[in-house]
Protein backbone atom coordinates (compact mmCIF):
# COMPACT_ATOMS: atom_id res chain seq x y z
CA UNK A 1 0.00 0.00 0.00
CA UNK A 2 1.24 3.38 -1.08
CA UNK A 3 2.50 5.41 2.25
CA UNK A 4 0.46 8.07 3.24
CA UNK A 5 1.01 11.94 4.36
CA UNK A 6 2.56 11.28 8.00
CA UNK A 7 3.72 15.30 8.25
CA UNK A 8 1.31 16.87 10.39
CA UNK A 9 1.49 20.13 8.42
CA UNK A 10 -0.12 18.57 5.80
CA UNK A 11 -2.71 16.41 7.33
CA UNK A 12 -5.32 18.70 6.03
CA UNK A 13 -4.65 17.59 2.42
CA UNK A 14 -5.72 14.23 3.81
CA UNK A 15 -9.32 16.06 4.65
CA UNK A 16 -9.31 17.46 1.55
CA UNK A 17 -9.14 14.50 -0.23
CA UNK A 18 -10.94 12.35 1.26
CA UNK A 19 -14.09 15.10 1.35
CA UNK A 20 -13.05 15.92 -2.69
CA UNK A 21 -14.00 11.52 -2.80
CA UNK A 22 -16.89 11.43 -0.99
CA UNK A 23 -18.23 14.14 -2.97
CA UNK A 24 -17.76 13.23 -6.96
CA UNK A 25 -18.60 9.78 -5.94
CA UNK A 26 -22.20 11.10 -4.52
CA UNK A 27 -22.48 12.68 -7.49
CA UNK A 28 -22.15 9.84 -9.70
CA UNK A 29 -24.93 7.84 -6.77
CA UNK A 30 -28.79 9.37 -8.73
CA UNK A 31 -29.74 6.40 -9.71
CA UNK A 32 -29.44 4.53 -6.53
CA UNK A 33 -31.52 7.33 -4.78
CA UNK A 34 -35.64 7.11 -4.55
CA UNK A 35 -36.75 9.69 -6.69
CA UNK A 36 -38.08 12.05 -3.89
CA UNK A 37 -33.95 12.17 -2.60
CA UNK A 38 -32.19 12.06 -6.15
CA UNK A 39 -31.60 15.79 -4.91
CA UNK A 40 -28.94 14.72 -2.50
CA UNK A 41 -26.60 13.25 -5.22
CA UNK A 42 -24.29 16.31 -5.97
CA UNK A 43 -21.21 17.57 -5.60
CA UNK A 44 -19.30 16.55 -8.49
CA UNK A 45 -17.70 19.56 -9.63
CA UNK A 46 -17.43 20.83 -6.40
CA UNK A 47 -15.02 17.76 -5.69
CA UNK A 48 -13.15 18.06 -8.85
CA UNK A 49 -12.67 21.67 -7.79
CA UNK A 50 -11.35 20.54 -4.46
CA UNK A 51 -9.03 17.78 -5.44
CA UNK A 52 -7.32 19.94 -8.32
CA UNK A 53 -6.76 22.45 -5.24
CA UNK A 54 -5.35 20.30 -3.37
CA UNK A 55 -3.34 18.88 -6.28
CA UNK A 56 -1.57 21.82 -7.19
CA UNK A 57 -0.77 22.44 -2.86
CA UNK A 58 0.55 19.22 -2.67
CA UNK A 59 2.48 19.09 -6.07
CA UNK A 60 4.47 22.15 -5.74
CA UNK A 61 6.27 20.79 -2.37
CA UNK A 62 7.65 17.99 -4.75
CA UNK A 63 8.41 20.50 -7.72
CA UNK A 64 10.97 22.06 -5.81
CA UNK A 65 12.69 19.20 -5.24
CA UNK A 66 12.69 17.06 -8.92
CA UNK A 67 14.20 17.56 -12.23
CA UNK A 68 11.20 18.13 -14.71
CA UNK A 69 11.58 14.39 -16.77
CA UNK A 70 12.05 12.52 -13.12
CA UNK A 71 9.05 14.04 -12.00
CA UNK A 72 6.51 14.24 -14.93
CA UNK A 73 7.53 9.95 -15.30
CA UNK A 74 6.88 9.22 -11.59
CA UNK A 75 3.11 11.15 -11.28
CA UNK A 76 2.32 10.09 -15.10
CA UNK A 77 3.25 6.15 -14.25
CA UNK A 78 1.11 7.06 -10.75
CA UNK A 79 -1.94 7.63 -12.68
CA UNK A 80 -1.77 5.37 -15.83
CA UNK A 81 -0.69 1.90 -14.44
CA UNK A 82 -4.07 2.11 -11.79
CA UNK A 83 -5.73 3.18 -15.50
CA UNK A 84 -4.38 0.76 -17.84
CA UNK A 85 -4.86 -2.31 -15.37
CA UNK A 86 -8.55 -1.35 -14.86
CA UNK A 87 -9.10 -0.45 -18.48
CA UNK A 88 -7.60 -4.66 -19.00
CA UNK A 89 -10.11 -6.02 -16.25
CA UNK A 90 -12.66 -3.96 -17.12
CA UNK A 91 -12.51 -5.18 -20.92
CA UNK A 92 -13.34 -8.72 -19.08
CA UNK A 93 -16.76 -7.79 -18.32
CA UNK A 94 -17.51 -5.69 -20.99
CA UNK A 95 -16.57 -8.39 -23.57
CA UNK A 96 -18.81 -7.66 -26.32
CA UNK A 97 -17.04 -5.01 -26.95
CA UNK A 98 -14.43 -4.85 -29.42
CA UNK A 99 -10.82 -3.49 -27.74
CA UNK A 100 -9.48 -0.17 -28.51
CA UNK A 101 -5.83 0.01 -27.76
CA UNK A 102 -5.85 4.15 -28.10
CA UNK A 103 -7.81 3.89 -24.94
CA UNK A 104 -4.54 3.46 -23.40
CA UNK A 105 -3.54 6.62 -24.83
CA UNK A 106 -5.92 9.10 -24.23
CA UNK A 107 -8.39 7.34 -21.41
CA UNK A 108 -12.26 7.38 -21.92
CA UNK A 109 -11.88 9.58 -18.50
CA UNK A 110 -11.97 13.11 -18.50
CA UNK A 111 -10.58 13.45 -15.16
CA UNK A 112 -7.63 10.93 -16.35
CA UNK A 113 -7.08 13.08 -19.09
CA UNK A 114 -7.30 16.57 -17.01
CA UNK A 115 -4.66 15.01 -14.56
CA UNK A 116 -2.31 14.28 -17.43
CA UNK A 117 -2.70 17.59 -19.48
CA UNK A 118 -2.50 19.47 -16.30
CA UNK A 119 0.74 17.93 -14.99
CA UNK A 120 2.59 18.79 -18.13
CA UNK A 121 1.80 22.41 -17.82
CA UNK A 122 1.86 22.38 -14.16
CA UNK A 123 5.98 22.14 -13.42
CA UNK A 124 7.24 24.42 -15.67
CA UNK A 125 4.43 27.32 -14.43
CA UNK A 126 5.76 26.60 -10.70
CA UNK A 127 9.15 26.27 -11.44
CA UNK A 128 10.09 28.41 -13.47
CA UNK A 129 7.17 31.59 -14.09
CA UNK A 130 6.30 31.10 -9.68
CA UNK A 131 6.08 35.10 -9.96
CA UNK A 132 3.14 35.26 -13.25
CA UNK A 133 0.77 32.64 -11.65
CA UNK A 134 -1.42 34.96 -10.72
CA UNK A 135 -1.03 36.84 -14.03
CA UNK A 136 -1.25 33.13 -15.58
CA UNK A 137 -4.68 32.96 -13.66
CA UNK A 138 -6.26 36.31 -15.08
CA UNK A 139 -5.67 34.87 -18.58
CA UNK A 140 -7.14 31.59 -17.82
CA UNK A 141 -10.07 33.53 -16.77
CA UNK A 142 -10.01 35.85 -19.86
CA UNK A 143 -10.09 33.09 -21.92
CA UNK A 144 -12.78 31.50 -20.01
CA UNK A 145 -15.02 34.41 -20.23
CA UNK A 146 -13.96 34.68 -24.02
CA UNK A 147 -14.92 31.08 -24.76
CA UNK A 148 -17.64 31.04 -22.99
CA UNK A 149 -19.42 33.80 -24.90
CA UNK A 150 -18.03 32.83 -28.12
CA UNK A 151 -20.60 29.54 -28.11
CA UNK A 152 -23.95 28.50 -27.74
CA UNK A 153 -24.26 28.11 -23.67
CA UNK A 154 -28.08 28.04 -23.63
CA UNK A 155 -27.71 24.53 -23.88
CA UNK A 156 -25.18 23.01 -21.96
CA UNK A 157 -23.30 23.58 -18.18
CA UNK A 158 -20.16 25.39 -17.77
CA UNK A 159 -19.33 22.51 -15.00
CA UNK A 160 -20.64 19.48 -17.63
CA UNK A 161 -17.88 17.41 -18.63
CA UNK A 162 -19.43 16.34 -21.76
CA UNK A 163 -19.40 18.79 -24.19
CA UNK A 164 -17.04 19.56 -27.27
CA UNK A 165 -15.21 23.04 -25.63
CA UNK A 166 -13.76 21.16 -22.49
CA UNK A 167 -14.09 24.62 -21.34
CA UNK A 168 -13.92 23.34 -17.53
CA UNK A 169 -10.33 22.62 -18.23
CA UNK A 170 -9.78 25.99 -18.21
CA UNK A 171 -10.87 26.88 -14.53
CA UNK A 172 -10.05 23.50 -13.17
CA UNK A 173 -6.53 24.24 -13.94
CA UNK A 174 -6.68 27.55 -12.46
CA UNK A 175 -8.40 26.23 -9.81
CA UNK A 176 -5.00 24.18 -9.28
CA UNK A 177 -2.95 27.01 -9.86
CA UNK A 178 -3.91 28.99 -6.86
CA UNK A 179 -3.71 25.51 -5.15
CA UNK A 180 -0.15 26.28 -5.73
CA UNK A 181 0.27 30.04 -5.33
CA UNK A 182 -1.08 29.52 -2.00
CA UNK A 183 1.26 26.64 -1.11
CA UNK A 184 4.18 28.91 -2.29
CA UNK A 185 3.29 32.42 -0.89
CA UNK A 186 0.26 31.96 1.80
CA UNK A 187 1.51 28.72 3.84
CA UNK A 188 -1.02 27.01 5.98
CA UNK A 189 -2.61 30.65 6.77
CA UNK A 190 -5.74 30.83 8.77
CA UNK A 191 -8.15 33.28 6.86
CA UNK A 192 -11.20 32.84 9.47
CA UNK A 193 -10.21 31.62 13.04
CA UNK A 194 -13.41 30.44 13.99
CA UNK A 195 -14.52 26.73 12.68
CA UNK A 196 -18.02 28.03 12.76
CA UNK A 197 -17.66 30.79 10.54
CA UNK A 198 -15.85 28.93 8.12
CA UNK A 199 -18.57 26.43 7.64
CA UNK A 200 -21.17 28.93 7.64
CA UNK A 201 -19.16 30.45 5.21
CA UNK A 202 -18.84 26.80 2.68
CA UNK A 203 -22.51 26.14 3.72
CA UNK A 204 -23.61 29.86 2.36
CA UNK A 205 -21.48 29.30 -0.96
CA UNK A 206 -22.48 25.69 -1.80
CA UNK A 207 -26.49 26.88 -1.34
CA UNK A 208 -25.51 29.43 -3.69
CA UNK A 209 -23.36 27.45 -5.60
CA UNK A 210 -27.07 25.19 -5.64
CA UNK A 211 -29.24 28.50 -6.06
CA UNK A 212 -27.18 29.48 -9.50
CA UNK A 213 -27.64 25.66 -10.59
CA UNK A 214 -31.18 25.26 -10.15
CA UNK A 215 -32.09 28.21 -11.99
CA UNK A 216 -30.23 27.71 -15.24
CA UNK A 217 -31.91 23.29 -14.53
CA UNK A 218 -35.11 24.00 -13.10
CA UNK A 219 -36.50 28.07 -13.97
CA UNK A 220 -38.97 28.50 -15.97
CA UNK A 221 -36.83 31.86 -17.21
CA UNK A 222 -33.29 30.60 -16.65
CA UNK A 223 -30.40 32.83 -16.80
CA UNK A 224 -28.00 31.18 -18.58
CA UNK A 225 -24.76 33.69 -18.39
CA UNK A 226 -25.19 33.11 -14.36
CA UNK A 227 -23.40 30.32 -15.31
CA UNK A 228 -19.79 31.96 -14.97
CA UNK A 229 -20.36 32.41 -11.24
CA UNK A 230 -20.22 28.91 -11.00
CA UNK A 231 -16.37 28.78 -11.43
CA UNK A 232 -15.87 31.77 -8.69
CA UNK A 233 -18.16 30.12 -6.13
CA UNK A 234 -16.29 26.81 -6.86
CA UNK A 235 -12.77 28.62 -6.18
CA UNK A 236 -14.53 30.27 -2.81
CA UNK A 237 -15.46 26.83 -2.18
CA UNK A 238 -11.86 25.18 -2.30
CA UNK A 239 -10.84 28.34 -0.07
CA UNK A 240 -12.90 27.95 2.14
CA UNK A 241 -13.12 24.11 2.72
CA UNK A 242 -9.17 24.19 3.03
CA UNK A 243 -9.62 27.01 5.58
CA UNK A 244 -12.20 24.54 7.89
CA UNK A 245 -9.59 21.91 7.53
CA UNK A 246 -6.73 23.63 8.96
CA UNK A 247 -8.56 24.92 11.42
CA UNK A 248 -9.79 21.30 12.46
CA UNK A 249 -5.91 20.10 12.04
CA UNK A 250 -4.91 23.21 14.49
CA UNK A 251 -7.69 22.42 17.25
CA UNK A 252 -8.21 18.55 17.46
CA UNK A 253 -5.70 16.95 15.26
CA UNK A 254 -2.40 18.41 16.73
CA UNK A 255 -1.04 14.67 17.52
CA UNK A 256 -1.20 14.49 13.55
CA UNK A 257 -3.05 11.50 13.77
CA UNK A 258 -6.41 11.09 11.63
CA UNK A 259 -8.80 9.05 11.47
CA UNK A 260 -7.81 5.58 9.41
CA UNK A 261 -10.85 5.09 6.70
CA UNK A 262 -10.26 9.45 6.37
CA UNK A 263 -6.52 8.46 5.26
CA UNK A 264 -7.61 5.51 3.44
CA UNK A 265 -9.92 7.15 1.16
CA UNK A 266 -7.44 10.11 0.34
CA UNK A 267 -5.47 7.51 -0.84
CA UNK A 268 -7.40 5.84 -3.52
CA UNK A 269 -8.90 9.08 -4.86
CA UNK A 270 -7.96 8.04 -8.37
CA UNK A 271 -9.07 4.28 -7.58
CA UNK A 272 -11.86 5.37 -6.80
CA UNK A 273 -13.40 7.03 -10.17
CA UNK A 274 -11.95 4.64 -12.26
CA UNK A 275 -14.00 1.64 -10.30
CA UNK A 276 -17.12 3.19 -9.53
CA UNK A 277 -18.86 3.70 -13.28
CA UNK A 278 -18.39 -0.51 -13.40
CA UNK A 279 -19.75 -1.03 -9.93
CA UNK A 280 -23.06 0.61 -10.61
CA UNK A 281 -23.29 -0.32 -14.00
CA UNK A 282 -22.87 -4.12 -12.22
CA UNK A 283 -24.97 -3.46 -9.65
CA UNK A 284 -28.18 -1.41 -11.46
CA UNK A 285 -30.45 -3.35 -10.65
CA UNK A 286 -30.73 -3.02 -6.74
CA UNK A 287 -33.17 -0.98 -5.11
CA UNK A 288 -32.47 2.06 -2.42
CA UNK A 289 -31.72 1.31 0.00
CA UNK A 290 -29.78 -1.51 -0.44
CA UNK A 291 -28.23 -1.01 -3.97
CA UNK A 292 -26.54 2.14 -2.01
CA UNK A 293 -25.20 0.56 0.78
CA UNK A 294 -23.74 -2.37 -1.66
CA UNK A 295 -22.57 -0.17 -4.48
CA UNK A 296 -20.63 2.19 -2.29
CA UNK A 297 -19.23 -0.61 -0.09
CA UNK A 298 -18.20 -2.82 -3.56
CA UNK A 299 -16.21 0.48 -4.69
CA UNK A 300 -14.74 1.10 -1.93
CA UNK A 301 -13.51 -2.11 -1.61
CA UNK A 302 -12.78 -2.69 -5.43
CA UNK A 303 -10.58 1.03 -5.46
CA UNK A 304 -8.40 -0.84 -2.46
CA UNK A 305 -7.44 -3.91 -4.28
CA UNK A 306 -6.80 -1.77 -7.63
CA UNK A 307 -4.54 0.72 -5.65
CA UNK A 308 -2.39 -2.31 -4.51
CA UNK A 309 -2.41 -4.17 -7.24
CA UNK A 310 -0.99 -0.75 -9.18
CA UNK A 311 1.44 -0.16 -6.26
CA UNK A 312 2.60 -4.16 -6.56
CA UNK A 313 3.15 -3.62 -10.12
CA UNK A 314 5.12 -0.14 -9.34
CA UNK A 315 7.46 -1.51 -7.10
CA UNK A 316 7.48 -4.84 -8.97
CA UNK A 317 9.07 -2.40 -11.93
CA UNK A 318 11.15 0.18 -9.73
CA UNK A 319 9.08 2.99 -10.69
CA UNK A 320 7.99 4.18 -7.22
Amino acid sequence: MRPAINNNKYIFAIIMKCFATLLITNAHLGPYYPEDLRFLSFGGALGNALFFFCSGYMLTLSIKKRNYIFWILRRLFRIMIPTWCFLILSSLYYNNQAFDILKFVCTPYWFVNAIIIFYLLYYPIIKYLTNYIICICIILSIMTVVLFYSTDYHHWMIEECVNDIYIHYLYYFLIMLIGGWISIYKNSNIIINSLKKSIFGVTFFVSLYMAVKYNIIHSDFPIYSLQLLLPVLLLVFCLLIYNTSLIICNTYLKDGKVNVIIEKLSNITLEIYLVQFLIMDIFQNLKFPYGLLVVVSFIFITAELLHNLSYWLQKKLHLL
